[in-house]
């Protein structure tokens, strides 16, 4: 059901009403389809209503030319095996437990990976242009 968001001089206001996020971050490139279930559900038990999700670049476009995958990586020898496990279910499991999504979308997302999880195949060729404002850098993920 669609959702009202206004804001006033302090909180953001949903259908009006003020709110608080209280947030917890999840890597899906870290996680299993059954430990993100069992990390949402408890987000929901410790009173969360918000989860933030690193959308890690490297992850999703390993080599320079290769097409944008959404998928994470499924166990081959559980139940959870033939589960849809990709970005669109993440979000909608954990909206499925009343969790709002916050999506932290790189180019950088630091999060102690290497290059801040900008590709390799891109780190490596502006080592030294990585934290600053370079147009020859930056058109790499103005696509």
């Amino acid at each position: 059901q669609p959702i009202s968001v206004t804001y006033d001089a302090r909180p953001i206001r949903l259908n009006d009403q003020p709110v608080i996020f209280l947030s917890g971050s999840l890597h899906p490139a870290r996680a299993t389809v059954h430990t993100w279930e069992h990390s949402l559900d408890e987000a929901v038990e410790i009173g969360l209503n918000m989860i933030t999700i690193y959308i890690i670049w490297a992850a999703r476009q390993p080599s320079k030319n290769a097409p944008m995958d959404w998928s994470f990586p499924k166990p081959e020898l559980s139940s959870w095996a033939d589960k849809e496990w990709d970005l669109v279910w993440a979000i909608s499991s954990a909206a499925s437990r009343g969790l709002f999504a916050h999506l932290r979308i790189g180019p950088y997302v630091c999060a102690e990976y290497s290059y801040g999880e900008i590709p390799e195949w891109l780190a490596l060729s502006y080592r030294s242009l990585i934290q600053t404002c370079n147009v020859s850098f930056s058109i790499h993920y103005d696509d």
